[in-house]
């Protein structure tokens, strides 16, 4: 892998092709087929020989079948899918979707379950048979959602605790959670803009100080310093 960062790709395929006569030697089916997948990413990133990867990628996904690793397989399954439809071979991969998709239910994995609907919402799409790929979008959308939600929920768990713990004096938690509400949206509203939570907050923390900047430090009341405490808490 290191090789392959550096676009070595000779001395890549080189290790790469010792790690599988290595693993094979071993008979260690999860070893060998762990091979065959860094393999089919060697040709996918060094090469982009897409036909050789998706053989590399076939062979990983039927030793991982064999020993049942399912939490790599519902891994390989799309990334297979991908291969086959870059090498427009439509069959196979709505196939793999198909096959990850059902295996991340059967796992209850949320993200790779609304990772395989993007995928075949993309696959439908670029085939013009919109119905399928806006079935496909709403429920990938429906998931992941659901996933951010979660996240946020988490998010403000979290605030809570330290809220609870790590203030002398405090609110309570009643009248934090009426506005927790607005907390949870302003999350929201980070992940879907794709900005960093540290920075945003750090920012709202300083606006919060500067609002505080005409009040002598001195005169400052203990509404007032638990309410940037709060923001620092943030």
């Amino acid at each position: 892998q290191l090789y392959l960062i550096k676009k070595d790709n000779v001395l890549a395929k080189q290790h790469l092709t010792q790690a599988i006569n290595y693993a094979e030697e071993t008979e260690n089916s999860k070893l060998i087929a762990s091979a065959y997948a860094g393999m089919s990413a060697f040709e996918i990133i060094g090469t982009k020989n897409y036909k050789s990867a998706l053989q590399w990628q076939t062979k990983a996904i039927t030793l991982s079948e064999k020993i049942d690793d399912k939490q790599v397989l519902s891994r390989l399954y799309v990334s297979a899918g991908n291969l086959a439809n870059n090498v427009n071979d439509s069959v196979t991969s709505v196939n793999y979707y198909n096959k990850a998709l059902a295996l991340s239910k059967s796992l209850k994995n949320k993200e790779n379950i609304s990772n395989a609907y993007e995928k075949l919402s993309a696959f439908y799409n670029s085939r013009k048979n919109y119905q399928n790929a806006y079935d496909n979008y709403k429920q990938h959308i429906l998931y992941r959602d659901s996933i951010i939600e979660k996240s946020n929920l988490s998010k403000i768990e979290e605030v809570r605790v330290k809220y609870e713990t790590e203030k002398k004096e405090q609110q309570e938690f009643e009248l934090f959670a009426n506005w927790a509400k607005t907390l949870l949206q302003d999350f929201n509203e980070i992940d879907r803009y794709l900005l960093e939570p540290n920075k945003v907050l750090k920012y709202l923390e300083n606006i919060k100080e500067i609002e505080h900047w005409s009040v002598d430090i001195e005169k400052r009341t203990d509404l007032i310093e638990k309410h940037l405490a709060f923001w620092k808490l943030l």
